[in-house]
């Protein structure tokens, strides 16, 4: 599952976020602007820039990975099948 940390007023995270819908890519928004845990889990990544696009790991893994550097841009640059050979991509069933 891809994780798009967001700020408010972010121009480059609505990009990205777009990006992912327009190739039906599934991924979780965290607005780090009103979630103070996500945005330090950023700042301690040493990031000061957004969006910032992550990999969620496997449940009981502690950090999840960067998916691209660069963010947006870094997104924008590749393909669907990039993307998602890049992600991690967890699926469960519902009963």
């Amino acid at each position: 599952m891809i994780i798009v940390y967001t700020r408010d007023l972010c121009g480059y995270c609505l990009m990205a976020m777009n990006h992912l819908r327009k190739n039906d890519i599934p991924f979780t928004e965290v607005n780090t602007s009103h979630d103070t845990f996500a945005r330090k889990y950023i700042e301690e990544q040493g990031h000061t820039t957004y969006p910032q696009i992550y990999n969620k790991t496997e449940p009981g893994h502690r950090h999840n990975t960067l998916l691209v550097e660069g963010g947006c841009n870094g997104l924008i640059a590749l393909s669907k099948e990039e993307i998602l050979k890049r992600a991690v991509i967890v699926t469960q069933d519902i009963f």
